[in-house]
């Protein structure tokens, strides 16, 4: 089925190769584009790298991509550290092992046979391999198999050759292979021939003296002034191919060329221990970059193609940085409500000092948290009551009549003079079954208005519980359990080349509609507690705490939950898989998601790469603090979170479940992801996960407790300048003085609502208890009982806005 299938797919047409790369491949290999020396796969990260060339060909980049599959596939991570050790060139193991993939690749997908053809056609012709002109029967026995297999035509062969051209086409496995390299080699040593030149089949390529132009770092090498990758070019061209003529089962030679890969330290000309070159080999890329190590039979055709593709690099490629939205655990990034109940009631009820305090507190708010709901319940009633209208009146109107086909038996006698003499029927469209999952701000900054954010909150708990539409609130917190290290909660997410790292964020599960009446009554207790402390500790709950003289003191909050940071940007990411969950959970048509914040996320700035001693240097291990963690001496690979580089100039984002893909705009000069974008980057994401969700940002603006905005923060928000939107800017400014709120669109979010704070995002319940009875006129009547219907609205935002979205 598979084969069947593949023929029909042109690879001509699909621009980016990765979701055909990972079908091909048959597994979730990770494909990237690099501004790379060559295309290459690494068997233990499993990393497709394709090179961003100047002249793009699509028929040699499908070659390069089937070909990096057939590694992937088939080529073991043993194969270059066994040949290491049992001293085969590494062009040997390359030749024979691409023609062993190759051919295997075409088998599987027959359909690649004439992209293979297409590809080397036009390489050929480029010249790629360096033997245009030349005379073929001067190349030694490996070059012309290569040239053989590579579909160039009437490759001269004596008859004692054409074994092992046949033995090259006959290997099934990487030990077939290696078995193979080791013969061919031995042979090869043993019936050198004399060659014209070997220099005349040598590419004059300038190679520059730079460090690995490979981004995603997995092939990167030490940065030693004697260690640069392309220091082996040099030290090939400036120490020569080598007498094809000598004797190379000398041992005088063999110790030669020993010699002219190491440097005075005992190292390779790379930089590398020859006992660690294995392990960087074994945990490297296949084909990553040429050799040099050329003693008269080595493939000189295999070298000259890979220096060629060097020089086919668009230098003035951007550097690109490719991160994907990771798959987190929600059991670990969840802290259930029941363990936050369990967690605060032992807090607030513990026989600590200052116990006596403590329980005078915790009865006063067991008791005002019960006076608190039944305060708002004529407002929720009220709320309840105008949800049910527009609901109907939508109905009403999206209803329409129907035929059902029966006759009506009360018109029938008029069936000569009226037409309509069947029964009708009025069909309504069926309410849409919504839910509600919201998250709020559990930073610091917070601390202004937490206390009245909190009563807003609790408005549209109570309204959902009412209409019976099932909720989750989440306070999203990078503080929880004293702000665990990101590097030690492997839990959280699995280490998967060039994830987002988001293992800081919490998301404490305040509010459930799953808990049961003793549960919810538990988890009101406890968040009226903590909401208290804030309103107390900024003097905005002083109408209803007790006076100075009852003992009533608020209790400083659990250590777990102490207002940190904003992982904004990382709650959106573990969003993208909670929502679908949700709603797959309750049987839902559609969710709103609600974010309650006031600022800016914190930005999400590591990625897993990985690192091997091979390659320290490059790579740095952080804590949460940012600063560097020394690497063990025994240190020998594993993933590790890496900083983004802070002026990269182009940034990829792909969302392995979409398969969407987001790319920087590469004339910034900084990175758009890293600095101003992030947020409505990650958004769009996450509308991908779930298109009917609807995403609401309530943004509450601190500042003054005149309830005033102030035009910096309006400009910030709006995304406006001063100069050119200044009457813009007033006019938010009068919006929000008069209705208690502004619609910012301009920004990632569906709607963004900018609230002011203070005493503005208080509750208020305006009623008529001025009107005298008998006294009031019709219109003083109709002024109070107006102003007491708004202010129900307009001083519960969430509430009122919500019931819009779902009405």
């Amino acid at each position: 089925m598979t084969r069947n299938i593949s023929q029909n797919i042109k690879l001509e047409s699909v621009k980016d190769k990765s979701t055909l790369v990972k079908l091909l491949a048959e597994e979730d290999v990770t494909v990237t584009y690099q501004k790379a020396h060559t295309a290459s796969f690494n068997p233990v990260t499993r990393q497709v790298i394709l090179p961003i060339w100047k002249d793009k060909s699509e028929s040699v980049m499908d070659m390069m991509s089937l070909h990096e599959v057939g590694h992937a596939l088939y080529t073991p991570v043993s194969l270059l550290e066994d040949g290491h050790k049992k001293e085969v060139k590494h062009s040997f193991l390359n030749v024979l092992e691409d023609v062993r993939i190759e051919k295997m690749i075409q088998d599987k997908y027959l359909g690649s046979r004439k992209v293979f053809k297409t590809a080397y056609t036009e390489l050929l012709k480029k010249d790629f391999f360096n033997i245009n002109g030349k005379d073929l029967s001067k190349l030694n026995l490996i070059d012309r198999i290569n040239m053989h297999y590579k579909n160039v035509p009437n490759v001269p062969f004596d008859n004692d050759e054409l074994e092992w051209v046949q033995k090259a086409n006959e290997t099934k496995t990487s030990d077939d292979v290696l078995n193979l390299a080791i013969e061919l080699q031995e042979w090869m040593y043993a019936n050198q021939k004399e060659t014209e030149s070997d220099d005349m089949f040598k590419l004059d390529i300038a190679m520059p003296d730079e460090k690995s132009e490979d981004t995603d770092g997995e092939n990167s090498e030490s940065d030693d002034s004697n260690s640069s990758e392309d220091g082996d070019q040099e030290s090939e061209d400036t120490n020569g191919s080598g007498d094809s003529d000598s004797d190379s089962d000398s041992d005088d030679e063999k110790e030669s060329d020993n010699s002219d890969n190491k440097s005075d330290d005992g190292k390779s000309s790379k930089g590398v221990d020859l006992e660690d070159k294995s392990k960087q080999e074994s945990k490297g890329y296949v084909n990553d970059e040429p050799k040099s190590d050329f003693d008269g039979i080595e493939a000189m055709t295999d070298d000259n193609y890979l220096k060629k593709q060097h020089d086919a690099i668009d230098k003035d490629a951007k550097e690109v940085i490719h991160l994907n939205i990771p798959k987190v655990n929600l059991k670990e990034i969840i802290v259930d409500y029941k363990v936050v109940n369990d967690d605060l009631t032992k807090h607030y009820k513990s026989k600590c000092h200052g116990y006596e305090s403590n329980k005078k507190y915790m009865e006063w708010i067991e008791k005002d948290i019960v006076d608190f709901k039944n305060e708002q319940k004529q407002t929720i009633s009220y709320m309840v009551k105008e949800f049910e209208m527009r609901k109907a009146a939508d109905l009403y109107k999206r209803s329409t009549v129907s035929k059902t086909g029966s006759l009506n038996m009360d018109k029938l006698h008029s069936y000569a003079y009226n037409e309509d003499i069947f029964l009708k029927m009025n069909v309504e469209p069926g309410a849409t079954n919504h839910g509600l999952v919201m998250f709020v701000d559990w930073s610091g900054s917070m601390a202004d208005n937490f206390y009245n954010t909190i009563k807003q909150t609790l408005n549209l708990v109570w309204f959902c519980e009412r209409v019976n539409i099932p909720f989750e609130v989440y306070g999203f917190t990078n503080g929880y359990s004293d702000r665990e290290d990101t590097n030690k909660n492997p839990n959280i997410q699995k280490r998967k080349l060039n994830d987002m790292i988001i293992n800081e964020l919490r998301l404490l599960n305040i509010l459930s509609s799953r808990a049961n009446k003793n549960d919810m009554q538990e988890g009101l207790v406890n968040i009226w507690a903590y909401a208290n402390y804030w309103g107390e500790y900024r003097n905005q709950n002083k109408s209803r705490m007790p006076d100075n003289g009852s003992g009533v003191y608020p209790i400083y909050p659990h250590s777990d939950y102490q207002l940190h940071s904003t992982p904004l940007n990382h709650s959106i990411i573990a969003a993208m898989d909670l929502i679908p969950q949700f709603k797959k959970d309750y049987g839902l048509q559609k969710v709103h998601t609600v974010f309650l914040t006031d600022g800016a996320s914190n930005t999400i700035d590591k990625r897993y790469e990985w690192s091997t001693e091979d390659n320290r240097p490059y790579r740095e291990l952080y804590d949460s603090n940012d600063n560097k963690i020394p690497l063990p001496d025994d240190y020998e690979g594993e993933w590790i979170p890496t900083l983004f580089d802070r002026y990269e100039k182009s940034v990829v984002v792909k969302d392995p479940v979409t398969n969407k893909k987001w790319t920087s705009n590469t004339e910034s000069r900084y990175s758009e992801f890293r600095y101003t974008s992030q947020t409505n980057v990650l958004l769009s994401f996450l509308k991908a996960r779930e298109p009917s969700m609807s995403i609401t940002n309530f943004f509450i603006v601190n500042g003054n407790n005149r309830g005033t905005v102030s035009r910096a923060d309006i400009e910030y928000i709006f995304d406006l300048n001063s100069w050119d939107d200044a009457d813009k800017v007033k006019s938010i400014q009068k919006e929000i003085k008069k209705n208690n709120v502004a619609v910012c669109t301009t920004q990632g979010w569906d709607e963004m609502y900018v609230l002011p704070g203070g005493k503005k995002l208080d509750i208020s319940d305006d009623d008529m208890s001025d009107i005298k009875p008998g006294l009031a006129k019709k219109s003083e009547l109709k002024k109070a009982f107006g102003k007491m219907s708004s202010g129900k609205k307009n001083s519960r935002p969430l509430l009122n806005k919500f019931i819009g979205m779902i009405a």
